[in-house]
């Protein structure tokens, strides 16, 4: 079950900094790097997972943004970023991160997602050539004899399928490595075990034998 009632709880808000962070790192990194995967999905995946789809798509748009700063064409992939981010709290919100079977299924889904809005979008806003590493074997492709559109899918399948797999696989890894306990103060994290939220201890009712616990003041109220 999912902590439906502290949905916008602390923990959930103070994800998206951290998810933003780690979107901003990881993908400065990969950008430097020329990297032909992404590796800026980490964060708003992981802030997904605990914090639900709204959380996660905050955290996805915003993170993305950020890096932004340094490609300012690049902001139309904030709108992938907040899918995944919607996506993968919608995963998480109706059990289907717990358990290795519907880790994968979520991760195919996710694959298939972030193949389908990268691919779209290249093809739309950048014309297949969007300036990432993954853009120079697009060219060798096309090059080659390969049709654009089809080197655009393929490139796109690649990279997502091994970016989404290693973007998957760290929150994944981050969430088994917590306790009960800390899961429990997520809003979503309960849905990711079998875990149930701790009852509220209801606070106990005047005794009455309890002094001034009668209808007046002091021992007035007893005579």
């Amino acid at each position: 079950m999912t902590n439906k009632t502290s949905v916008f709880n602390l923990m959930g808000l103070l994800l998206i900094p951290v998810g933003v962070a780690l979107d901003f790192a990881l993908g400065s990194l990969a950008l430097t790097l020329k990297l032909p995967i992404f590796l800026d999905s980490v964060g708003h995946i992981l802030a997904g997972a605990l914090g639900g789809p709204v959380i996660g798509a905050v955290t996805g748009f915003l993170g993305v943004m950020t890096n932004s700063m340094f490609a300012a064409d690049a902001v139309v992939w904030a709108f992938q970023g907040a899918a995944i981010g919607l996506v993968v709290g919608l995963l998480a919100w109706t059990g289907l991160l717990k358990g290795w079977p519907k880790i994968i299924l979520s991760t195919v889904i996710v694959i298939v997602l972030s193949v389908a809005m990268s691919a779209g979008i290249s093809y739309v806003v950048y014309g297949g050539f969007d300036g990432y590493g993954i853009s120079a074997v697009r060219a060798a492709l096309v090059k080659a004899g390969m049709s654009l559109e089809l080197a655009i899918v393929l490139t796109s399948f690649v990279a997502e399928f091994i970016d989404k797999v290693l973007s998957m696989a760290v929150p994944v890894v981050v969430i088994g490595l917590m306790s009960d306990r800390l899961l429990l103060k997520f809003p979503v994290g309960p849905a990711l075990r079998d875990l149930e939220l701790e009852p509220e201890v209801p606070s106990a009712a005047p005794s009455a034998t309890t002094p001034g616990a009668g209808s007046g003041y002091g021992t007035y109220g007893d005579n």
